[in-house]
């Protein structure tokens, strides 16, 4: 795909540079202006302002072979590849921009995996067009769907993940008793993971997985925490632009040397394809969540979240951003006796947004910034009405040692406001790990 889009770059930078001058001073001066401003849209990454733009001249008079290759340019940079390839066959008319234009034909096919189309274009240019590069471009885009093999990862029977870290926790004592007191602790943490492919690929196939986590604590052990589980996962890829996840998984945990919780997760998720780099992603999340320990009791009940999240990948930079829904329908707490007897709820209704930022600085390091908003709501009781508000801040460096192994450094500080003192809290974790794909 790198090599495609490199010769995409190859030709939208010729129709730029070699166009855009001669023919725009031909059209009518607001028509022009309308180009300028379209193709200023184009060199900035904002597409659909580009198509927009160029509309504009086109509604105006222009009628020329540049406004034609970069409206076709624009929406085959939004993904909108039957448009773009209704502008390329304008284009195609123009006798000197034919070859050019049927080679971009070519890579719209190839975006439709349509690859007898593709090849019918590639094989015109190979063999008519004038221009050596673009000949030898459109012959190795031959040779390439010839020896096209998919990617390792694709087919890859087993993928594992480890994570090892140290740290140091200024407030480890504040879930799930929800009792704040400040008392910190330094702590190592371990994550481990890995999934079997058994049938198909993965984006069309049967994954099984198994996954590891534990943190202890150096002083503080009563809130040690460790938790498996296994799972199976079923990718579907619908189209070109809808993919599909379904997964079960069942984990067990224990918290501060006691039997915690075992938890079946039904989940879906769906990925949209908006455009080469932009991804909307639809996920919900079915908890059955059973107590292991009668002190734990009032936590058994489900738990559903919903989630809706955007997507933004380019060379510099990635960004995210979501927002979820979680209902919550537990036992709750009733406490017969003492200064606290009466009923507290645990099914909180929560919305959360959270945004994050990575800046690729190079090919070894990047810089990562995470903020959230979560606000909580409780059923009112005879006791409380509690509302939470909890914002998050992360700040993270990574260093890629190679691609699949990194360092991290990582500083996180939430603070938890409550309408119920005792959950109230504030909390800074340092970090310092070693991150490992396998």
């Amino acid at each position: 795909m790198n090599s495609i889009n490199n010769k995409l770059w190859f030709v939208l930078v010729m129709a730029l540079t070699a166009f855009a001058s001669p023919l725009v001073q031909a059209a009518q001066t607001t028509s022009q202006d309308e180009f300028r401003k379209g193709a200023e849209s184009f060199n900035q990454g904002y597409y659909a302002a580009a198509v927009k733009t160029f509309k504009k001249a086109e509604a105006k008079g222009m009628k020329s072979p540049a406004l034609y290759y970069n409206l076709a340019s624009s929406y085959y940079k939004l993904g909108e590849y039957k448009k773009a390839g209704e502008y390329f066959n304008k284009v195609r008319k123009y006798r000197d921009m034919k070859y050019l234009a049927e080679y971009n034909l070519g890579l719209v096919a190839l975006q439709q995996n349509d690859k007898k189309t593709a090849e019918k274009w590639f094989s015109s240019v190979a063999k008519n067009s004038k221009d050596k590069k673009l000949a030898a471009l459109a012959g190795q885009n031959l040779k390439d769907m010839k020896q096209k093999k998919q990617p390792q990862w694709f087919t890859e029977k087993w993928t594992g993940y480890l994570s090892a870290s140290l740290g140091y926790d200024d407030n480890v004592n504040f879930a799930p008793l929800g009792i704040a007191d400040e008392r910190s602790d330094s702590f190592s943490e371990i994550v481990a993971s890995g999934d079997y492919l058994f049938s198909g690929n993965r984006k069309n196939g049967w994954l099984g997985e198994a996954y590891f986590y534990n943190i202890n604590y150096l002083n503080e052990d009563i809130f040690d925490e460790y938790e498996y589980g296994v799972g199976v996962q079923n990718m579907r890829r619908f189209n070109r632009r809808w993919q599909g996840k379904f997964s079960l998984d069942l984990n067990k945990s224990n918290y501060g040397g006691e039997d915690y919780q075992t938890i079946a997760n039904l989940g879906a998720q769906a990925r949209h394809t908006l455009s080469r780099n932009e991804y909307l992603f639809l996920r919900y999340n079915y908890e059955d969540i059973k107590s292991d320990n009668v002190l734990f009791d009032y936590l058994e009940g489900w738990r559903q979240r919903l989630r809706a999240e955007y997507r933004l990948y380019r060379k510099s930079d990635n960004s995210r951003l979501y927002y979820e829904l979680e209902l919550n329908d537990r036992n709750d707490l009733t406490i017969a006796t003492g200064p606290r007897a009466g009923q507290y709820s645990y099914s909180p209704t929560r919305h959360t947004l959270r945004g994050r930022y990575t800046s690729i600085l190079n090919r070894e390091w990047r810089l990562t910034g995470d903020l959230s908003y979560r606000a909580s709501s409780y059923p009112a009781t005879a006791n409380q009405d509690r509302k939470d508000n909890r914002v998050k801040a992360a700040a993270y460096a990574d260093y890629r040692i190679t691609g699949d192994i990194k360092f991290r450094a990582k500083i996180e500080y939430t603070d938890n406001r409550s309408t119920e003192d005792i959950f109230a809290y504030k909390r800074t974790v340092y970090m310092l790990g070693i991150n490992a794909l396998f």
